[in-house]
């Protein structure tokens, strides 16, 4: 459960309950009934439900949107059992390229001039 905690140390709870969440600047990213959905965290609410499928994943370990391209990037850790991949879809969601990792990818960093 995804709980925010306000400035006067008061708790609440969001009714979302992801297997996973990533955070895109003042959003979320997180896998819930196989999307990747996208919670806004100023309004509070759910701003694409249905943002990006996860059945490109395996195991998906990261998400992370480049951030002047939007183009955005998955990594899958396949059972965390054998190599990985990079999934790197367009800023429409389209799949450009697949590149295999070493075992068990987990962060993306993006260097930008």
């Amino acid at each position: 459960m995804i709980q925010k905690i306000n400035a006067n140390d008061d708790i609440s709870q969001l009714n979302i309950s992801p297997s996973s969440i990533f955070q895109h600047y003042d959003s979320l990213l997180f896998v819930q009934d196989n999307w990747i959905q996208i919670y806004d965290m100023k309004s509070e609410k759910i701003i694409d439900a249905q943002f990006l499928s996860t059945s490109h994943f395996e195991t998906l370990t990261h998400i992370s949107i480049h951030p002047h391209t939007h183009e955005i990037f998955g990594l899958d850790a396949k059972s965390y059992t054998k190599t990985g991949n990079l999934y790197w879809f367009n800023k429409n969601k389209q799949l450009i390229h697949t590149y295999e990792t070493r075992i068990i990818p987990s962060k993306l960093t993006f260097i930008t001039n």
